[in-house]
Parts: structure tokens; sequence; C-alpha cells
């Protein structure tokens, strides 16, 4: 190849991948096209836009969450983490974020039933909406064609033409992409793009109708205005009679015998801009109704609703000891703030300073002060037909948490109660029986009348056969020491 061809041949590789790449950047941009209020002009448009923000509600509708799940987790975790613990500062630290979870998951299954109540009710307006947007559709749809039959001789002075309705093809209103997404003039549908609502005019339903026009066929004498719609009598009076049999009726179809569609706007948010707040039901006058001005906020609402969420309060010191529901809890089982019947601005500043050290200037250090009970401690739950120990941080439902919790309860109370029936040290075992023998004599040395009027019936009795005063039940008499432990128990097993 010369040098000259060398360069024509550049020259023209060069052109086409300049061509090339005006091709991609046009074929992109119009990829990136979305749509505005100026693409629904026609009844299908309309349905094809109500259609799509049903498909979007209804899948926010289904994803709305059950977010509370990794509260309740935390709740569950740190109650039974609470019931575990022996020391009570401790037991109060961790029971108040405990509080803090579980009142974070009650607030967050509030606002999500606010949020399903919200979008269920602006489903419920576009589903009137769209009951009136597919009717219009349907009707500007409408065609007909010549019966297969289409005369009849009425009687000796008329004849008739009959017309019959061409099929309908009501999928062809509505257009999708390869993924079943909704599209508008082949552009995907941007709802942030559309500043007004557009939907069916109910009360002009009828006018979405083509005119049926029948074609005659007359001797070639008519005279006066053509393709003008007047009476009939101005329309035929320029034409010769003409036979029935050559009037050949036909269907006449022209552009301007189709409905005209019957689209009413209307402004949902302020200044229009779909970014701003929704007007409420009395500022939308596009809106004749009561009941339509209800309708249509509703919808707005529903459009505006967010996906609430709820994050559990970072285990730390500052965050923790900002949270509300952990300083409520906290105030009522601490030394140091139990026993205020009001909390002053300063008790609360003293609060708040005590939680932040308390449980720790960083989560690291929260996990030094609590891992151990939090993370690594284990308790006995009954789990797959028989009682196990598991980790705390595996107990993902309410009878399990009860479970384990019921348990440790009552190991608690039987480690009580065994810690009184046996004194722990030999001194106080001897301290409680020479109590009761101390008490035993004392009794005796006021026990020693002669005649039974000198008896004293409260601590003696008399015994009659020997006429001796004694000790009233002298060998019942057991040590307060042992009876309390004995009723203890004797109530927990009853």
């Amino acid at each position: 190849m010369t040098p000259s061809h060398q360069v024509k041949a550049v020259s023209f590789n060069r052109a086409m991948l300049t061509l090339a790449t005006l091709a991609m950047t046009t074929a992109g941009g119009s990829c990136q096209s979305t749509t505005t209020d100026d693409d629904i002009s026609t009844a299908c448009h309309v349905y094809t836009y109500l259609a799509n923000l049903h498909h979007e509600l209804n899948g926010l509708r289904k994803s709305l969450p059950n977010g509370e799940d990794t509260l309740r987790r935390r709740q569950r975790q740190y109650t039974i983490a609470a019931q575990l613990a022996e020391d009570q500062t401790q037991k109060c630290l961790i029971a108040a974020i405990a509080a803090d979870a579980e009142d974070a998951a009650d607030r967050l299954t509030r606002q999500l039933k606010t949020a399903s109540d919200t979008v269920s009710d602006g489903l419920e307006a576009l589903n009137t909406l769209l009951t009136d947007a597919a009717k219009a559709p349907t009707l500007s749809k409408v065609s007909f064609k010549m019966h297969a039959t289409p005369g009849a001789m009425l009687d000796a002075t008329h004849v008739a033409a009959r017309l019959t309705a061409n099929s309908l093809d009501m999928d062809a209103c509505l257009t999708k992409d390869d993924s079943g997404v909704h599209k508008l003039n082949n552009k995907p549908i941007t709802r942030a793009n559309h500043k007004k609502l557009k939907v069916a005019d109910s009360k002009q339903l009828a006018r979405e109708l083509q005119d049926p026009s029948i074609k005659l066929t007359v001797a070639t004498t008519c005279t006066g205005p053509q393709s003008t719609w007047t009476d009939w009598a101005t329309a035929a009076g320029g034409c010769a009679t003409t036979l029935p049999t050559g009037l050949t009726p036909t269907i006449h179809s022209t552009p301007d015998l189709n409905g005209t569609p019957q689209i009413t706007s209307h402004s949902l948010f302020k200044k229009n801009n779909p970014e701003d707040e929704c007007l409420g039901p009395d500022e939308i006058a596009t809106a004749t109704t009561p009941t339509e001005k209800a309708l249509l906020h509703s919808l707005c609402k529903a459009l505006k609703t967010q996906i609430p969420t709820a994050k559990a309060t970072k285990t730390q010191g500052e965050d923790l000891s900002n949270s509300p529901a952990v300083r409520a809890v906290a105030q009522g089982c601490l030394p140091n703030f139990m026993t205020k019947s009001k909390m002053e601005a300063s008790d609360d500043d003293n609060l708040k300073n005590f939680l932040k050290p308390a449980y720790g200037e960083s989560e690291s250090a929260f996990q030094t002060k609590f891992k151990h009970l939090v993370e690594e401690a284990e308790v006995q739950v009954y789990r797959d037909g028989e009682v196990k120990s598991v980790k705390i941080d595996t107990i993902t439902t309410p009878v399990e948490q009860h479970d384990a919790l019921n348990r440790l309860r009552s190991k608690q109370v039987a480690t009580k109660l065994a810690s009184r029936q046996n004194p722990a040290t030999t001194d106080q075992k001897e301290s409680g029986d020479k109590t009761g023998e101390k008490k035993e004599e004392q009794n005796k040395a006021e026990c020693v009348a002669t005649e039974e009027v000198k008896c004293d019936k409260t601590k003696c009795e008399w015994i009659k056969e020997k006429s001796e005063c004694k000790v009233k039940g002298a060998s019942a008499v057991i040590s307060a020491v042992i009876k309390a432990p004995l009723l203890l128990a004797f109530l927990i097993l009853a």
C-alpha cells in the first residue's frame, strides 16, 4: 500500500470511528430519555402511567420490612444477660439497654403500620382511578366494520344497513420492556419528572368513542361542499337519486372521526414539585367533590411514603447515656438514683455523667466490660427435644427467651434458698443454735410457778397431772434461724 493510500485509509477509519461515536452518543441519549407530563396525551398513556404507579406502590408495600427483628434480637439478648448478671449495677445497666431496644422496636412497629396503612389507602384510591382509566382506552379503541350480512329491507319504503364492532386488543395499550417495566412512547417512566397527575375524566368518557361513519355510493351528480360534516339534507341534497342497490354502503374512517382523549390534570404537590409536600384535600382545586379530593390526597401521601428505618443505639457511653429509655430504666435501679421521687435537671446530668464511663467511652470499651455476659455467656433452653446450653445471641424466639429466663430465675431462687438453709460459716450456725438455746433457758426460768393461777399461759402451760408449770411446746421449739428457710421452702414447693 502506498503512503497516500495509507493516509486515506487512516482518514477513512477516523471518520468511521467518529460516526460510530456520534451514533453511540445519540443512542445513549435516547436511552437516558425519560417521560414527562407531555408524554401522557391519550387514554392509553393515562392507563399505562396509572398502572405503573400501582406497580410501584404495590412493590413498596411488599418491601416494607420487618425491621424490628434486629431490635427485638437485642432486646431478647440483653434481657437474658441482665437476668444472668450477678452484680446489681451491671444488671441495671444491661436491663436499660434491653428497654432501649424494645422502645425502638415498638416505635418502628408503629411507623411501619402507619406506612403500610398509607400505602394501602393510596392503592385503594388508585384502583378507583384505574377503573375509569381502563374504560377510556377501551372506548377509544372501539371501531366498526360492515356486518357480514349488512342489509335488511324493513318495509316497503325502508332499507337498513348494520355495523359490527371490531375485536379489541387491550394488550396493545400497555407497553413494557423485556423485564416487564412499563414504558411510555418507548421511554422508561420516571415519576419524579411528572409534575401533575393525569387521569381519565369519568364524566366525559363517551367522547373517547370513535364516530362510526358509513359511505354511500351515489350517482356522480353531487354538488356542494365536500368533506364537511353538516346536516343530512345539505350533505345529500345535491346528489341525484340512486337505487339502494347501487349505494353500496361501506365504512368511512378518517382521523377527524376519532374520539378525543378526555384527560384531567391534577396538581397534588405544592408548587407542582413532586419533591415538595402534598397539597391538602381542600387545596386540590381541580377536584370537584370532597370524595375526589380525599381520594387524590390519599394517593399523594402514598406516593410520598418512605420506608421507616431504625438503628439500634450504639453500645457506647455517649450514645446510651443520651437515650431517654436507658436513663428512665437506669434511674430506677441504680443505688444513687433509685430513691429519688423526682429527677431534677442536675440529677439527670449526674445520671448521664455516671452512665458514660459505666458503659465505656467506646464500643470496644463496652465490649471489654460486658462481652462476657452478652456474647460469651451460655444459658440453658429446651431445643431440639432436649435441654441444651447455648449462647445468648443464638436465642431467636420469644419462647426460648422466656424458657431461658425461667430456668435462670428458678436456679437463682434455689441457690438463695440453699444458702439460707445452710449457714455459710460455723460461727453463723453456732450463733443460731445458741439463740434458740438462750430463748428456751429464758422461758424455763419464767415457767417455775407452783400454782396454776400464777403460770404465765402466754409462754408456759400448766401440766395438771404433775401440777407443774412448764415451757409451752418445749419439745417443739425450733430456732428462728431454721424456721425461716423451711417456711420459704414450703411456700416455693407449694
